[in-house]
């Protein structure tokens, strides 16, 4: 009988940084997974994002970063867009000033799809918001409340390849993320599908041979699912992978397109 080789495992990096802020919610990491952005103290005391490529020690500050929140890599890996002083702004990593997109008063998950959109969270009691990073259009709706779920927030948007079906987690109140849902809407019909109930922060990693993975947190695990690629979403057999996950640790993030996890 033939079996297929297992794949080889992959080693956990583990790296320490002297300026790193403990219990920080700025992490992210570029898609190609060599380059992490975290938040780092100023000498004033106070915060700011910093840049570190994982093959090298130096952690490098971006200045007009201060006071950001919710960071997330463009898709080419050029630019950076992160939330500061009720604006979403963006910063291209070569260098220059940040540039205003729009008005965001908080922000509860951020993420950069592949048509150019950024999908947030303006409000503690919003919907996925849509708009585009060049600016120049008022931002709008990416997806809608489901009454008859009780749905009233809908939190950390994930932008899958091609931007025509975005993941979140839909409850019906802040904090009992447990107790959430983990939904996708596809962006040209509206529709919303519930993938799994208990759990929040979803996100997607395309795999070989069409093996993708769907990922979440809830009940202090991390759990990954199968995804199946065919016209409507589904995620399936979810098995825990992660023990200690919990939405009362939320210095505990992660941000995964090439099968990297940063947390």
């Amino acid at each position: 009988m033939h079996r297929n080789p297992a794949p080889p495992e992959r080693a956990m990096l583990r790296f320490e940084a002297d300026e790193l802020i403990r219990g920080s919610r700025a992490l992210a990491l570029s898609r190609e997974g060599s380059r992490l952005v975290i938040e780092v103290a100023t000498a004033d005391g106070g915060r700011q994002l910093a840049i570190r490529a994982l093959d090298q020690p130096k952690v490098t500050p971006l200045p007009g970063t201060e006071g950001a929140s919710n960071p997330v890599f463009s898709p080419d890996g050029e630019w950076l867009a992160y939330v500061s002083n009720g604006k979403l702004r963006k910063i291209r990593l070569s260098g220059g000033a940040p540039i205003v997109i729009c008005d965001v008063t908080t922000s509860l998950g951020l993420d950069w799809g592949d048509d150019g959109s950024l999908f947030f969270v303006p409000g503690i009691r919003s919907v996925v918001m849509r708009v585009l990073s060049d600016g120049g259009a008022a931002p709008r709706p990416a997806t809608k409340f489901d009454v008859s779920r009780q749905e009233a927030t809908h939190r950390f948007p994930w932008a899958m390849p091609g931007s025509k079906l975005i993941l979140y987690t839909a409850g019906s109140r802040g904090g009992m993320y447990d107790e959430a849902d983990i939904v996708a809407t596809d962006l040209s019909t509206g529709r919303a599908t519930v993938l799994h109930h208990g759990g929040f922060h979803p996100l997607y990693a395309a795999g070989q041979d069409g093996q993708d993975t769907c990922s979440f947190s809830g009940r202090r695990l991390c759990t990954l699912c199968p995804w199946t690629r065919r016209n409507s979403p589904s995620a399936s057999r979810p098995s825990p992978s992660y023990r200690g996950w919990s939405a009362a640790q939320p210095e505990l993030r992660r941000k995964s397109l090439s099968r990297a996890m940063a947390f």
